[in-house]
């Protein structure tokens, strides 16, 4: 019988082949209506992974994809100037393919050293807040690079297709994504197995994405739709491992421990109805079966099934028994009252 895990696997890649498919022949009827459809997905995966890490920055377990999550905020902004200044969109009149290029670079180049440097901080403590600051100087500084001042390397020039800059900066960003794999399988014991195996596989599809982008000549060529499509499987297994390990994982073990809880709970009033039935006691010592079989003083029987306490004391019955002369000489003095 084919396992669970298996089955949804089986499931994932059938359905991911029918979308690459669709998204195949969108791309062939309209390019730019493929190129707004995965970007826009992408985008929203980016910020909804932002939101997560952000949110469950607290009591996330995971600090290596906290700080990725956090990074994915600004990869996305990115992310949306490049799609909002591609050649066809209009927004942006006299821009041309170079500019939304250059925002494609830079979020790759951000994407790939938060990917390597999260693992050079994950048992550091590391503010949070300098954290995003840090990233904000730096998204900041490329937005003036590009939009105000344009001192931000060529990147694609028309009629003659990709700078050198540009396809030099995508096989540095994936020697780059070669040492994060290499960090992450020296580090493999601080993540779960099946999230190590995501991030690998994740790290390998922006590989792909990353040489397919150094062949194209036309932004709407082919290698520029595969480069597109392992970008957006890249971001969906990022989300995939973040979702597991900062919201799945909580919630189990939240509702775990409270069934573990009420399990204990009800094992108590098991114990404690038991005084409501029929307790065997010796007629001659006074002691108590247990629920084990052994048997033991009353006192010992009570507490362990109850919350109730003793003091011991003596009755007046018996306090006239054993010490009958104490007794006469409290009479005694009450008397000459």
């Amino acid at each position: 019988m084919i396992k669970l895990d298996t089955k949804k696997t089986l499931f994932l890649l059938i359905l991911s082949s029918i979308l690459i498919i669709i998204s195949f022949l969108i791309s062939q009827y309209n390019y730019l209506l493929f190129h707004i459809l995965i970007e826009l997905f992408s985008i929203i995966i980016a910020f909804s992974m932002f939101i997560i890490a952000y949110n469950t920055y607290v009591f996330a377990k995971n600090k290596y994809l906290m700080y990725l999550g956090t990074a994915f905020l600004f990869i996305g902004l990115l992310d949306l100037f490049h799609t909002i200044t591609y050649k066809g969109m209009g927004i942006f009149e006299n821009l041309g393919a170079n500019t939304p290029t250059q925002f494609w670079i830079s979020a790759r180049y951000i994407e790939s050293f938060s990917l390597l440097f999260a693992l050079f901080i994950i048992n550091k403590n590391i503010k949070y807040k300098n954290y995003i600051l840090g990233l904000s100087i730096i998204t900041s500084g490329v937005f003036i690079s590009i939009l105000i001042y344009s001192i931000f390397p060529d990147c694609f020039i028309e009629n003659q297709g990709l700078t050198q800059f540009k396809i030099i900066s995508e096989y540095i960003i994936s020697f780059i994504l070669i040492g994060v794999i290499a960090c992450l399988v020296k580090k493999k014991n601080y993540f779960d197995k099946n999230i190590f195996k995501l991030l690998i596989l994740s790290v390998i599809f922006t590989i792909i994405s990353e040489v397919s982008f150094t062949f194209y000549i036309d932004v709407y060529g082919f290698s520029n739709f595969v480069g597109h499509i392992f970008k957006l499987l890249s971001f969906i297994l990022i989300y995939i491992s973040l979702i597991k390990i900062n919201l799945n994982k909580p919630y189990k073990l939240l509702f775990k421990n409270l069934d573990k809880k009420n399990k204990e709970l009800e094992k108590k009033l098991k114990e404690i109805k038991k005084l409501e039935g029929i307790i065997p006691i010796c007629s001659n010592c006074n002691k108590i079966r247990n629920n084990k079989g052994y048997w033991e003083r009353v006192e010992k029987y009570i507490s362990e099934h109850s919350f109730a306490d003793f003091s011991h004391g003596l009755c007046p019955e018996c306090r006239e028994k054993l010490y009958p002369k104490n007794e006469k000489k409290v009479d005694d003095v009450d008397n000459s009252k």
